[in-house]
Parts: structure tokens; sequence; C-alpha cells
């Protein structure tokens, strides 16, 4: 992700700013919800990218600053994304708990992955 901004590319809705986005995202996700990372650990990591990988890609040391900003927006873009789609999903578990279902209708599921993220498992 750091080599890829540092070459200019950045995460977008689509393209291969699209792969970055959802690279980003899933390891935001997998720090926070697997490994206990607080909110916000992920473009803290930028600066031991450059220490580890900055003698083969020196521009990783050059851009630091930039890919910081860049994967800190998208960290805190993901993050707000996630507080809507998990407030929608508390309004679909009310409604189904008010008719006794158990079941989450696949197209709240699709909503749920395709515009806030949620893993479809």
């Amino acid at each position: 992700l750091c080599i890829a901004i540092a070459d200019g590319a950045v995460p977008d809705s689509d393209g291969r700013g699209y792969v970055l986005r959802r690279v980003a995202r899933r390891a935001v996700r997998f720090g926070t919800q697997c490994l206990g990372a607080k909110s916000g650990f992920f473009h803290q990591l930028v600066p031991t990218v450059g220490k580890k990988l900055g003698g083969i890609f020196p521009q990783l040391i050059a851009k630091e600053s930039t890919i910081v900003k860049i994967v800190k927006r998208e960290e805190e873009l993901f993050m707000r994304t996630l507080e809507k789609g998990t407030r929608q999903l508390n309004k679909v578990l009310d409604g189904l708990a008010k008719t006794s279902t158990t079941t989450l209708p696949g197209a709240t599921m699709f909503n749920l992955y395709s515009t806030f993220g949620f893993p479809p498992v």
C-alpha cells in the first residue's frame, strides 16, 4: 500500500484506487477487530514501513508525510463508514426482532458489504 501510494496511486472508488481502498480497509478492520489495535493505528505504521523498506524504495522516506496523510484520511473515512453501517445494521436488527425473524435478508447483507465495507462472512 505504501509503495503504491509513493508511486502516485491513491485509494479511490474505482480502478487501482479501489484495490488500494479495499486493501487498506481490510487491514484496518483486521487490526482493530482481530488484533485489538486501537482506532487510528494504521497510519502510524507508515514510518516503520519506510525504515524497513526505505533502502530499497527511497521514495517511501521521501514521501512519508504524504503517505501518512493519505493513509490516515482513508482510515478515518473507513471508520466513519463503519459507524454509519453499524447504525444501519442496528436498525435492521431492531426491525427483525419485532417480527421474530432471525435471518438477515440477502439484499441487506449485500448493501452492508458494498456500501459500508462489512465483511461478507
